[in-house]
């Protein structure tokens, strides 16, 4: 009786133990394909807002460059700084909007009405540069005001190089844009540009250009709903630097923090998936990553979640397993101990398979 107790305790062991490691693997299995789905799901979203707020930026350049009043600003702006250069410009900034030959007829100042303008479309900065890279009108007034942008100290920064862009030959409704890079009127702050070319009739006489604050985008990648506790979406840019910022930093991770995992380099190569990497933190994660391309830029979009938040609802079902499966190998050996020890009546014998023989052999 002994053996046969032993051998029915060690059997119902091993298939109970088996039927938990499939069970917990198919769960395990479900647990990653659902991350993996959301996951994709989040980038996908992202991605499509974001496309939508550049080509909303791309048709408002071409909208207000084309517009009267901006070649009107330009003309103005260009008499006055032949005049009296930087403080020419100053003075024709502070005259009343009526002053322009558009039609317009505010008597709120020039500056006023244009910074109101740029605060509605929530741009940094907006620039009026002639044809000959000076740039005429700032709403910030910083120090790239007044400066000229082909020999200037400002020429290799990124509005230097957006305006260089646009000087060659092109379309009337083309459009140029220029990656973060730290602008230095701007505190050495991340900045951004995109532009497009002003016409009088068939003449190229300048460039519209705005800065891009971060922001926006900043809105847009780090809405966390959804995302869990360590989920979160983020753009790299071709250089391998954050070009918006993460939500575990307090302070600004763009053009800052480097990130270097396999899902970056495959996003900016042209690739789609989704795969466990080790993330700038250095905490393995599901990266799920595409590609963003806009006017010649490429960026890396990028979904992410820590691999310990994904599978511990496996873990959880594994350690109430476990548990479980606890508790009946101690249900088995109480049993054990009271089928070997304890007197059996024939009757239950005879239930359990055995003969009062062999349960007195045994005893």
């Amino acid at each position: 009786m002994r053996r046969s107790i032993n051998i029915s305790l060690v059997i119902a062991f091993v298939v109970l133990l088996l039927l938990g490691v499939v069970f917990h693997r198919e769960q395990q299995k479900r647990v990653e394909a659902q991350a993996s789905g959301h996951l994709k799901t989040m980038l996908m979203l992202r991605k499509s807002v974001l496309q939508s707020h550049f080509e909303s930026l791309r048709s408002e350049m071409i909208l207000w460059s084309s517009q009267a009043v901006v070649v009107d600003v330009l003309r103005l702006m260009q008499s006055a700084f032949d005049r009296q250069g930087r403080a020419g410009l100053a003075a024709a900034g502070a005259l009343p909007a009526s002053a322009l030959r558009a039609g317009v007829s505010d008597t709120e100042s020039i500056d006023k009405r244009v910074a109101r303008f740029a605060a509605h479309h929530d741009y940094y900065d907006i620039f009026i540069i002639n044809s000959n890279g000076d740039v005429l009108y700032t709403v910030a007034k910083e120090a790239a005001s007044a400066t000229n942008l082909i020999g200037g100290p400002y020429a290799d920064s990124g509005l230097g190089r957006l305006f260089r862009s646009l000087m060659s030959e092109g379309t009337r409704d083309q459009v140029a844009f220029e990656d973060f890079s730290n602008f230095a009127p701007s505190n050495d702050e991340p900045a951004a540009f995109i532009g497009s070319r002003i016409y009088s009739g068939d003449e190229w006489i300048g460039v519209y250009a705005v800065q891009i604050p971060t922001r926006p985008i900043n809105e847009i990648m780090q809405f966390s709903s959804g995302m869990g506790e360590t989920g979160e979406t983020y753009l790299v840019g071709d250089d391998g630097l954050m070009r918006s910022d993460s939500r575990f930093f307090s302070e600004s991770s763009i053009l800052k923090t480097t990130v270097t995992s396999p899902s970056v380099a495959k996003a900016l190569s042209g690739e789609v998936g989704i795969e466990i990497v080790e993330d700038y933190r250095g905490i393995p994660v599901y990266s799920a990553y595409q590609p963003f391309d806009f006017e010649g830029t490429r960026w890396a979009v990028l979904a992410e979640q820590d691999v310990a938040e994904v599978v511990a609802p496996a873990k959880d079902t594994l350690k109430r397993m476990a548990m479980g499966f606890g508790s009946i190998v101690l249900f088995g050996i109480l049993l054990r101990f009271i089928l070997l020890h304890i007197v059996v009546p024939a009757s239950l014998a005879a239930f359990l398979g055995l003969s009062l023989m062999d349960s007195i052999d045994d005893a």
